[in-house]
């Protein structure tokens, strides 16, 4: 059959596309790429910010307490007390956990970083798709000269990827190095 005019192109561009099934045992294994830990002392930014988080909700089971005659009882303080520290250590427990299953690394084409314990998380960014990177450090991070890169794409009002517990100068030679990566210094001429 031939088929002439206008829709000729088309019919010839619509009979020529493929899109084969790929073998699913020929793409690579996120198991093999060599990951690097992040910081251990990251732990003790957790540790601060959960005492002081606990410590504000321990005060406010106090006020409670105080001002509930029916918890005055004996039996309740130390109840309520276990309480809260049998939850601030299970807290603890699986912060630490995920932060030994923290890790990142840096291909050539893309920015790999897995995270999580219970939720665990891999996450692969591509560098032509980044378009901004930042590098941030809260009072407990600058205190232990650590600091947390994150990586934004296009469509997202987070960060796609957040990397917590690097070592400060590591993190500003990441987000440089992503950046000339992603070819955002070579377009704007940064």
């Amino acid at each position: 059959m031939t088929i002439s005019g206008p829709f000729s192109t088309l019919f010839l561009l619509m009979n020529r596309f493929d899109n084969d099934p790929v073998d699913l045992a020929l793409l690579p294994k996120a198991e093999t790429i060599s990951l690097q830990p992040i910081e251990l002392s990251y732990k003790k930014v957790l540790l601060w910010s959960s005492l002081i988080g606990w410590g504000v909700m321990g005060v406010i089971a106090g006020i409670i307490i105080y001002f509930t005659p029916a918890l005055h009882s004996i039996i309740w303080v130390p109840v309520i007390a276990a309480g809260i520290i049998c939850l601030f250590l299970l807290q603890i427990w699986i912060t630490f956990k995920s932060v030994a299953r923290s890790a990142y690394a840096i291909r050539e084409r893309d920015l790999v970083y897995q995270s999580g314990w219970i939720m665990q998380r891999f996450s692969v960014c591509p560098f032509n798709r980044i378009q901004h990177c930042s590098v941030n450090a809260g009072p407990f991070e600058r205190k232990l000269n650590l600091a947390s890169l994150s990586v934004y794409t296009a469509g997202t009002e987070g960060a796609d990827i957040k990397i917590p517990g690097l070592a400060k100068e590591r993190a500003f030679e990441l987000r440089d190095f992503i950046m000339k990566k992603s070819g955002y210094d070579d377009q704007h001429g940064d």
